[in-house]
C-alpha cells in the first residue's frame, strides 16, 4: 500500500486510440479497474517510479469487487476534497470506496490520491495496466490547485482496458504563450517596449519588456522584497506603464481601443473605478494576441500584479478576450464579459486586492469561448488619478514562483463575491478597523549653557623644613542650564479580520511631534589651590678639589689545575684508514690580582637663601634671594679594583693507527667472483657430501674459509643433471686492525648434454650471504662495525669441443653474476667505518680452456677467465675420484687461480653414494 504522494507518467505500449474528445474538470473521468492501483513507490526529482500494481482498499481496507461495466469516479465535496466513488454502468453510484480524499499530484499520465487520509492510489487517466506491472511517471505537477482540478484534461471518456491507451488531442491557442523565445513573437505590444533587468525595477515601467525574473525588489516605503519567476525554461512579459500619459501613445483609452474592447465595456469600467473614489485610469501599457477558438473551448494564462503604490492610491489590472467577428461574448474568470480587473492595490477593488505595496502571487486567468471564431487575447496594468508609481504585471503560460525576501509566497485569494479562480486556500478579507496606535518616543539633550563665579582666600603656615609658606586657594560656582527635545512618533495601526477567524495588523503612516523644556544644575567646587609662595635655601654652586691618591695592591695564586683533551681525526687512501689520536693538556694557573686606591676630596656649597611663589599650575609668580653662606665638607674616595686572570700552558701528544677496512668489500668480491658450482665431469652419479678448504690473498690481506658442499646427480644417455647446497663461511686475517667474516647459503641446478656437435653444460644457481666487518684500535679503545647481506643470482653456460685433440678438450663459457647488497648498516667510530656500497651489479665474466682427462677417474683442467673485478685470472684444477666400495666414491680436487691482486688455493674432499 502507498504511504506517500506518487506522480509520473509512462506509456505502456499496447492497444491505443485517440481521444474523440478531450474532457475537462477532474470529476468529468471515468476510469476502470485496470486505471487505479495501489503500487510500491519512489521519487525521481519529478519522475514518480512506481512497481507492484495491485487493486486499491477502500475505506474499511476491503478491496472492492468490480464488475462488468462498473467504473470508478472523483466526487466534488466543493470544499477542496474530493470523495470516490464506484459506479454501474448506468451512471448510478454501486459503493463509496472514500467519502473524502486529496488529489496530492497531477500529471498527464497519473494522478495520485490519497482517500480517507490514508489509503494511497495510483490513477492512470491515458493507460490500462495488468496487475503486477510498473511504470515511470515523469513530469508531475507536486503542488496542484484549484485551477489544476477544474481544468484537468481527460485523454479518454471511456475507461481503458489492461494495454489500451488514449492521448489528449486539445490544442493550446496562444502562440509563444511562456515566451520561451525571450522575445514577444506572436504578440503585439502597446503603451511603449523597452529593455528591463531583473535588479532595476522602480516604480517607472519602460512599458512592455521580455524577462526571465524580477530580483529581490522593494518599493520605497515597502516592508516587502519581492522575487518573482516563471516557471524553468520559459520567460515572462513585464508589463509596467512609463510616466508619460500621451494620447494615441499610452492612455486607458488607447489601451481600450487597440484590445477590442468595447465603449460601453470601457464606459463601465470608468465609472466604477470613479464610484469608489478611485480617480479615473491614466497613463498605461499592454499586449495582445488573436486567437482562434472552437465554441465551448477552454484555456488558461497565468498572472501576477505588483504594486509599487500605498493605500489609498488605487492602481489596477486587466485581462479581456472580446470576440472580434460575433455577438456572444466570452467567458473570463467566471463572467460573462469582454474583460475581467484583476489585480488592484487597494482592497475590495478587482478580482484580487493586494494592499499597499502587496502581490497576488501567481494567478490564472480563465477563459471560454462561448462560439467560435477568432478572439483578441489581452492584458494590461494601469495607473488611476496619476500617472507616478506605476503597477507591474506579469504574465505567462504557467504559473511560477514568488518569494518574500527568503520566503516562498503562496497567491491570494481573490476578493470576497468575485468569480474568479481561487488559486490559494488563504482565507479571505471580512473586515477592517482601526487599532492601538503604536507610541514611542525619544529625547535628545541640546547645547548646554554655563557661567560660573571664582572667590579666593590666602592661608599662611610652615613646611616641615621650617620654611614660611603662604597658601591661596580659590572656589568656582557654575550654573549649567540644559534644553531637551522629547519627539513622540505616533504609528497608527488597522486590523484586518479574515474568514477563518484570524486577524492581521498593519502599521500606518507614523505621525511625528516635538516639545522642547531647559533644566537648570548649580555647583560649587571645593577650594582649589591658586598660588604658594615658599622661602627655601637654594644651593648656588659647589666646588670640588681632590687631594693626593694613596695605592695599594695584593696578588694571591690559586692551585692550578690541568684538563686533558683527545680529539681524534682520520685520513683514508684506498682501503687505509689513518686514525690520528691528538692528546692535549692544558694547565690552567688562576690568579687574583686586587688594587685599592683612596683619593681625599674636599667640597665648598654656596647656599642663597631663596623665595618662590607658583601659582596652581605650577607657574613661577615671583623670585626674591638673601645673603649666600659658603660651607666646606671633606670625604675620602676609595675605590677597589678586583682582577681575576688565568695563565694556560698546553701539552700536545699525537698518536697514529692504521685500519684496513677493505675486508667487507674483499668478501662481496670473493662471492661474486666464486658462485657455488659442480663439475659434473669430476662428480660421480649418485648423492654426495663433503667439505672444502680454501685459501687466498688480495691487495688488503688474506682470506680463508671453508665449505660444506652436498648434491645429487644422474646420468641418462649422454645427459647429466644435478643438484646442490653448500654452507660455508670465510674471514680474513692480516688486514691492519680489522676483521671480516662471511656466512654463504647456496644451491644450484645444472645439466650436461654431450651431443654430437658440441657438449653444452649450464648452471643454475643463487646465494644468500651475510658479511660483517670489526675494526678495532685497542690502543685508542675505538671499534667500529660494518655489516652488509648480499644476494646472488647467478648463470654458468660453456660449450666443448665433442672431440678432445690429442687428450686434450678445449671449451669456452661465461658466468653471470647478479649482486644486490641490502640491509648496510655501521655502529662505533664513523671514522673507521666504511660500508658497502647499497645496491644491484651485474658482472659476466667469459673464460675459456681445456681439460686433459688421464683416466676416468683423473682430470686436469686449465682456465683462463677475463674477470671484471680481477682482471685475467689463469686458473688450474686436478681432479681425482676413487671408488672406495661399491656405488660409493671419494672426490678430492686441488684448485690455484691467480690473477690482479689475487691468489686462491682450494682444496675439496667429497663422497659419493650412488642410490
Amino acid at each position: 500500500m502507498i504511504k506517500g504522494i506518487l506522480r509520473s507518467l509512462a506509456l505502456a505500449a499496447g492497444l491505443s486510440f485517440a481521444a474523440d474528445a478531450a474532457i475537462a474538470d477532474i470529476t468529468d473521468g471515468k476510469f476502470g479497474i485496470n486505471q487505479i492501483f495501489d503500487v510500491q513507490y519512489y521519487w525521481s526529482g519529478n519522475t514518480l517510479n512506481a512497481s507492484n500494481f495491485i487493486a486499491p482498499y477502500d475505506s474499511n481496507f476491503q478491496q472492492p469487487t468490480v464488475t462488468a461495466g462498473q467504473y470508478f469516479q472523483f466526487i466534488n465535496n466543493n470544499d477542496g476534497t474530493y470523495g470516490l466513488g464506484l459506479y454501474n454502468a448506468d451512471s448510478t453510484l454501486a459503493q463509496t470506496v472514500h467519502s473524502t480524499g486529496t488529489i496530492t499530484a497531477l500529471g498527464d499520465g497519473a494522478i495520485f490520491y490519497v482517500g480517507s487520509g490514508f489509503f494511497g492510489n495510483v490513477i492512470t487517466p491515458s493507460t490500462g495496466y495488468n496487475y503486477g506491472a510498473s511504470a515511470a511517471f515523469a513530469d508531475m505537477n507536486q503542488s496542484p490547485v484549484s485551477s489544476d482540478y477544474t481544468g484537468y484534461t481527460w485523454a479518454s471518456t471511456t475507461p481503458l482496458a489492461a494495454g489500451q491507451t488514449a492521448t489528449v488531442t486539445v490544442t493550446y491557442p496562444v502562440s509563444n504563450a511562456d515566451f520561451a523565445s525571450g522575445n514577444l513573437t506572436g504578440w503585439t505590444a502597446g503603451g511603449g517596449t523597452g529593455t528591463q533587468t531583473s535588479t532595476a525595477y522602480t516604480g517607472t515601467g519602460v512599458g512592455v519588456a521580455v524577462v526571465q525574473e524580477m530580483t529581490s525588489y522593494t518599493a520605497n516605503g515597502s516592508p516587502y522584497q519581492w522575487t518573482v519567476k516563471p516557471p524553468t525554461g520559459t520567460y515572462m512579459v513585464s508589463i509596467q506603464a512609463s510616466s508619460a500619459n500621451t494620447a494615441g501613445v499610452n492612455t486607458f483609452d488607447d489601451m481600450a481601443t487597440d484590445l477590442g474592447i468595447s465603449t460601453a465595456s470601457k464606459n463601465e469600467i470608468i465609472a466604477a473605478m470613479v464610484a469608489t473614489g478611485n480617480g479615473s485610469p491614466t497613463n498605461a501599457a499592454w499586449i495582445k494576441q488573436d486567437i482562434t477558438l472552437t465554441n465551448g473551448q477552454t484555456f488558461q494564462m497565468a498572472w501576477q500584479y505588483i504594486s509599487t503604490d500605498y493605500e489609498p492610491f488605487n492602481d489596477g489590472s486587466i485581462t479581456s478576450l472580446v470576440n472580434k467577428n460575433g455577438t456572444i461574448v466570452a467567458t473570463v474568470n467566471g463572467e460573462s464579459k469582454e474583460y475581467a480587473l484583476i489585480g488592484f492595490t487597494n482592497q475590495g477593488t478587482g478580482n484580487y486586492s493586494v494592499g499597499s505595496y502587496g502581490a497576488t502571487g501567481w494567478q490564472t486567468a480563465s477563459y471560454t469561448a462561448n462560439e467560435a471564431g477568432v478572439y483578441t487575447l489581452g492584458f494590461g496594468s494601469f495607473n488611476l488619478s496619476d500617472t507616478a508609481l506605476s503597477p507591474i504585471l506579469f504574465v505567462t503560460k504557467n504559473v511560477g514562483t514568488t518569494f518574500n525576501f527568503t520566503t516562498p509566497f503562496n497567491p491570494i485569494a481573490p476578493n470576497a463575491g468575485s468569480s474568479a479562480p481561487n488559486n490559494s486556500t488563504s482565507p479571505t478579507v471580512v473586515s477592517t478597523a482601526p487599532g492601538t496606535p503604536i507610541v514611542s518616543s525619544s529625547s535628545v539633550n541640546g547645547t548646554p549653557v554655563t557661567t560660573s563665579i571664582t572667590n579666593t582666600n590666602a592661608v599662611n603656615s610652615i613646611d616641615a623644613d621650617g620654611n614660611p609658606v603662604v597658601t591661596t586657594y580659590f572656589t568656582v560656582t557654575t550654573t549649567v542650564s540644559t534644553p531637551t527635545t522629547v519627539t513622540t512618533t505616533t504609528t497608527p495601526v488597522t486590523i484586518t479580520t479574515y474568514s477563518d477567524g484570524s486577524t492581521a495588523s498593519t502599521n500606518g503612516t507614523p505621525v511625528i511631534s516635538t516639545s522642547t523644556t531647559a533644566a537648570e544644575t548649580s555647583n560649587t567646587t571645593s577650594p582649589v589651590l591658586q598660588s604658594q609662595a615658599t622661602t627655601t635655601p637654594v644651593v648656588s654652586g659647589t666646588n670640588t678639589v681632590p687631594g693626593v691618591s694613596t695605592i695599594t695592591e695584593s696578588v694571591i695564586s690559586w692551585p692550578s689545575i690541568d684538563t686533558t683533551t683527545v680529539d681524534y681525526s682520520a685520513s683514508k687512501s684506498g682501503s687505509e684508514i689513518t686514525v690520528s689520536q691528538l692528546t692535549t693538556v692544558v694547565t690552567d694557573q688562576p690568579y687574583t690580582t686586587t688594587t685599592i686606591t683612596d683619593t681625599p676630596i674636599t667640597t665648598t656649597t654656596t647656599v642663597v637663601p631663596t623665595t618662590i611663589t607658583v601659582d596652581a599650575n605650577g607657574n613661577v609668580i615671583n623670585t626674591s634671594t638673601d645673603t649666600p653662606i659658603d660651607t666646606d665638607s671633606t670625604i675620602t674616595q676609595t675605590v677597589t679594583t678586583t682582577t681575576e686572570s688565568n695563565v694556560y700552558t698546553p701539552v700536545y701528544h699525537v698518536d697514529v693507527a692504521e685500519v684496513n677496512v677493505g675486508g667487507m668489500q674483499d668478501g662481496i668480491d670473493w662471492v661474486t667472483e666464486h658462485p657455488f658450482m659442480v663439475d659434473p665431469f669430476t662428480t660421480a652419479d649418485g648423492a654426495w657430501a663433503g667439505p672444502s678448504m680454501y685459501w687466498g690473498s688480495t691487495s688488503n690481506g688474506n682470506m680463508s674459509g671453508n665449505n660444506y658442499a652436498f648434491g645429487y646427480q644422474r646420468t641418462v644417455d649422454d645427459i647429466t643433471a644435478g643438484i646442490a647446497g653448500s654452507i660455508g663461511s670465510m674471514e680474513s686475517n692480516g688486514y691492519g686492525n680489522a676483521e671480516s667474516q662471511t656466512t654463504s647459503y647456496n644451491a644450484t641446478a645444472y645439466v650436461l648434454n654431450k651431443g654430437d656437435v658440441a657438449w653444452v653444460k649450464a648452471s643454475f644457481g643463487i646465494g644468500y650471504n651475510e658479511h660483517s666487518n670489526n675494526m678495532s684500535i685497542s690502543s685508542f679503545q675505538l671499534f667500529a662495525q660494518d655489516t652488509a647481506t648480499q644476494s646472488i643470482g647467478y648463470a654458468d653456460v660453456a660449450v666443448y669441443a665433442p672431440q678432445d685433440m690429442q687428450g686434450w678438450r678445449p671449451f669456452a663459457g661465461a658466468t653471470l653474476v647478479m649482486s644486490n647488497i641490502t640491509n648496510v648498516s655501521s655502529s662505533g667510530i664513523v671514522l673507521m667505518s666504511s660500508p658497502a656500497t647499497q645496491g644491484t651489479t651485474t658482472t659476466v665474466a667469459p673464460y675459456v680452456g681445456a681439460q686433459y682427462n688421464i683416466d676416468k677417474d683423473t682430470s686436469i683442467e686449465l682456465r683462463t677467465t677475463q674477470s671484471p673485478i680481477y682482471g685475467t685470472v689463469v686458473s688450474g684444477k686436478a681432479m681425482v675420484k676413487k671408488e672406495i666400495a661399491p656405488n660409493t666414491n671419494i672426490n678430492v680436487s686441488l684448485a690455484h687461480s691467480q690473477g690482479k691482486n689475487y691468489d686462491d688455493t682450494t682444496v675439496m674432499v667429497g663422497l659419493t653414494w650412488d642410490f
